[in-house]
Formats: C-alpha cells, sequence, structure tokens
C-alpha cells in the first residue's frame, strides 16, 4: 500500500470545471484532508517462474482518493460536482446522466464531466492540484444538525495527460499528472492574495533581520 498523506490545518477547497476559465471556491475543510495514493503494478509471469513470481512487473500508473470534510460551502458549487460527477446531468442533484457518458472526453476535453480540484492551507499557503478528479465512490455525506451541516465528501483523481486538457491553461506538467504541488503563483493564485503574501513576506523578513520573534504561524513545525 502506498503511504498516506494528511494536510493539516484550515484548507481552502477549489475546483474548477472543463467549461469555466477561473477556480471557485467550494468550501474550507473541517480537519485534516486524507490523499491515498494508489500505485497500479502488473505481474508478468512465465512457466518457468510459476504463477505467482512475476519475470518482469509492469508499472501501470496510478490513481489517489482525497477525502475531507468541509464545515463551511457553497452548496450550489457542491451542486455543480455531484452533477458533474454522474455524467453532467442538468437536472435536480441526483439526476443522472446515460450509461456509457464519457467523464474525461478526451476527444473534446471542455465538455468533459471532471474537474480540477485545488487545495491552499490557510496558516501557510501550500497548495495542491489535481488537474482530473471526480466525487467518486460514496462521494457525498450531508449530515443535518441545528449548528451546522459537515460535507464529507470522497473524490478520486486520476492521471491527466497536459495535451487533452488544454482547456486548462495552468496545466503544465508533463505527459502524466495524478497531482502537483505548484509553489509558482500561476496556480488559482488570485493578485490580492499575491499582493497579501508579499506584505506577510516582507514583514517576516523584517522582523527576522531585527531578530523579532517569528510569528507562529510562520513557523515550520507542520509535516
Amino acid at each position: 500500500m502506498a503511504r498516506k498523506f494528511y494536510i493539516y490545518g484550515e484548507t481552502l477547497v477549489y475546483v474548477k470545471f472543463t467549461d469555466q476559465g477561473e477556480f471557485q471556491e467550494l468550501g474550507m475543510s473541517s480537519s485534516p484532508i486524507e490523499v491515498i495514493p494508489r500505485f497500479i503494478h502488473q505481474d508478468k509471469t512465465t512457466d518457468s517462474l510459476g504463477p505467482e513470481i512475476p519475470v518482469e512487473i509492469m508499472w501501470q500508473l496510478a490513481d489517489c482518493r482525497i477525502a475531507m470534510n468541509l464545515i463551511h460551502y457553497d452548496d450550489t458549487i457542491l451542486q455543480t460536482c455531484v452533477r458533474e460527477s454522474m455524467g453532467g446531468k442538468l437536472a435536480d442533484l441526483f439526476g443522472m446522466a446515460e450509461p456509457g457518458t464519457l467523464m474525461m472526453n478526451m476527444a473534446n476535453p471542455t465538455k468533459g464531466h471532471t474537474m480540477v480540484l485545488g487545495l491552499r492551507t490557510i496558516r501557510k499557503s501550500k497548495r495542491w492540484r489535481f488537474p482530473s478528479a471526480y466525487l467518486a465512490g460514496q462521494p457525498l455525506e450531508l449530515p443535518l444538525g441545528l449548528d451546522s451541516s459537515v460535507a464529507a465528501l470522497n473524490w478520486r483523481a486520476v492521471p491527466a495527460m497536459s495535451r487533452t486538457y488544454a482547456y486548462d491553461a495552468d496545466f503544465n506538467a508533463d505527459d502524466l499528472a495524478v497531482w502537483q504541488r505548484p509553489t509558482s503563483a500561476n496556480f488559482f493564485y488570485t493578485q490580492e492574495e499575491r499582493d497579501k503574501d508579499k506584505a506577510a513576506e516582507d514583514s517576516l523578513r523584517v522582523d527576522l533581520e531585527q531578530g523579532r520573534e517569528i510569528p507562529f504561524e510562520y513557523r515550520d513545525d507542520e509535516n
């Protein structure tokens, strides 16, 4: 089994639909987000080594699962995510497209139904990006409560090929990518956020130069 990752702290969740050019804020997590990669290999066997021991092993790509609980979320955007994950049926929340509907639609990606999923931690502005994702398995839980409703979402991210994702101008990976850890500002990074981060970096630099204590939110104490 591949390693399991946790994204700690309050995290903003963004989505970009194939027919739209901008990221939209889906919501904010209320607990650590879980990312579980799954590596796929295929054994090649021969009679001389028997049926169980491979003479060679083929790498057959990977996918991953992302589980999150959103305490604040946009209901309209969430409903769009659910509809797209069911083939894009433009009806009520649980209207489904016909069986066999192509989710990625690689012949015409702008008509596909997978989404770009973006995650950004509030405390350190760390970013994750899944270029081809959709709600899968047991996709959505919406417990009803008097105070607040937590949306539990389960995503699947699959490899995305840059040449078939021309609709996503920010996607500049090599041929295949399941996720990215972007560091540059071209990943769901607004000018307002860029100015805010630059001001914070300038303030931190002054603090370091003058020997003042580093604010807690900038201490690198998180894995």
